[in-house]
């Protein structure tokens, strides 16, 4: 059996791939002492600390908690756990977001007007 290189059905430009999510983190890690050079290096420092990779991820989100974790991760995958003992509100983190003005809920209605709420309102 011979392996194809297989040719992706999209690959993002230059400016969707830095406005990313993964290279905002790329970068805050940099600015914090952790440098990687691609994905991959990103990747397999995931692997190999991964109590370290989800605390600085909990960190780079700013995750709102009524209780923070005890323990980043127990077991060996695929059955780990993450966060032990945290206790959050998922709907105040899906919603807390920096940018005021963009639509964050659009209700729309065959019996009232349509309404648009920003993450502002």
């Amino acid at each position: 059996m011979s392996e194809e290189k297989q040719t992706p059905l999209w690959v993002p430009g230059d400016k969707r791939k830095e406005e990313s999510n993964l290279s905002r983190f790329m970068k805050w890690l940099r600015e914090g002492g952790r440098e990687f050079v691609d994905y991959d290096e990103l990747w397999e420092w995931s692997v190999r600390d991964a109590d370290e990779f989800w605390r600085k991820l909990w960190q780079f989100f700013d995750i709102r908690c009524s209780r923070r974790y005890d323990i980043v991760s127990s077991g060996e995958m695929p059955r780990t756990r993450w966060f032990i003992g945290a206790k959050l509100n998922f709907a105040e983190n899906l919603l807390s977001s920096q940018s005021t003005q963009e639509e964050a809920v659009v209700a729309l209605s065959e019996s009232r007007k349509d309404r648009k709420l920003s993450w502002g309102s």
